[in-house]
């Protein structure tokens, strides 16, 4: 398994870690070859990474926020691709939706 964090970010331009109750997304991506990369960034493992990673970023008790990311296709900059079918896919990304306990 390869799995590496892209970036964290919030939604809403809040600071990662302030608010518990604020969704953050874990972007992780894999450097499986491109056939493997979908199934490897939506699996169990995948998941737990970005636990992980959210609890070092501060975000107390993490948990998955509703079913996880779906992976979706990047270019070499990795920006997501508008049409996959015309455009050139590098590799895939999966943002993971991760929140604090509420209560």
């Amino acid at each position: 398994m390869a799995l590496s964090v892209v970036e964290q970010y919030t939604v809403g331009g809040e600071t990662f870690g302030t608010s518990p109750s604020i969704p953050a997304f874990i972007c992780l991506r894999s450097d499986l070859p491109l056939s493997k990369q979908i199934s490897e960034l939506t699996e169990g493992p995948a998941r737990k990474m970005a636990i992980a990673i959210a609890q070092v970023r501060g975000i107390s008790d993490p948990r998955i926020n509703g079913f996880g990311g779906a992976a979706f296709p990047v270019d070499q900059e990795g920006r997501p691709l508008t049409d996959p079918i015309k455009q050139k896919i590098h590799e895939y990304h999966a943002d993971i939706p991760v929140c604090g306990r509420l209560v």
